[in-house]
């Protein structure tokens, strides 16, 4: 007959093994733009918002193969770039519909400031992600589940990033995510 009392301390072993191994992952040190993966969001919030990913760059640039309809192959270069005086602010966020029946997540509220208190709006058209192996957000309010994407945001080349943060302004109250 197996010995019970041996299992028992052999799961007790590996209870406690993974707990302590998922606090230590948990206490890990992050990288720069990888920072913010804790959800800020106001006491009985509808949504909340998750700053995954983010980095800032002058332009995109990849290159694209095109199957032709007699075979050959046709190769695009793509790129993309700022307005004159800009970059992109490129980040990846998780929004999460928390509270069923609630108001959507209307992304004229969700903006971007720097230490002066500057805003900066997601581009109108950010399709072009997608061409650059960056699967956007959806632009279109949101009103279910979990989003996952990336937006794109201009910002001009004066401001520092370790002063930006992404704030969202709603009924349930705002949020205040700093990027750093």
């Amino acid at each position: 007959m197996p010995n019970i009392t041996l299992y028992r301390r052999e799961l007790w072993n590996i209870l406690t093994i993974s707990i302590a191994f998922l606090y230590l992952i948990s206490c890990s040190p992050n990288t720069q733009n990888e920072k913010n993966q804790v959800k800020i969001t106001p006491e009985n919030a509808a949504w909340t918002i998750s700053v995954l990913k983010w980095e800032i760059t002058d332009n995109l640039e990849a290159t694209e193969s095109v199957l032709q309809y007699n075979g050959d192959v046709t190769i695009n270069q793509l790129e993309e770039k700022p307005s004159d005086g800009f970059t992109f602010l490129l980040i990846k966020l998780e929004i999460t519909k928390v509270k069923p029946g609630s108001s959507a997540f209307i992304w004229k509220n969700l903006y971007i400031s720097d230490s002066d208190g500057n805003k900066y709006q997601r581009l109108s058209n950010d399709t072009f992600l997608d061409n650059y192996n960056l699967p956007r957000i959806k632009s279109t309010d949101l009103t279910l589940g979990s989003n996952e994407g990336y937006i794109c945001v201009e910002i001009p080349n004066s401001v520092k990033d370790e002063n930006l943060s992404i704030s969202y302004e709603s009924t349930d109250g705002k949020y205040i995510v700093p990027l750093n």
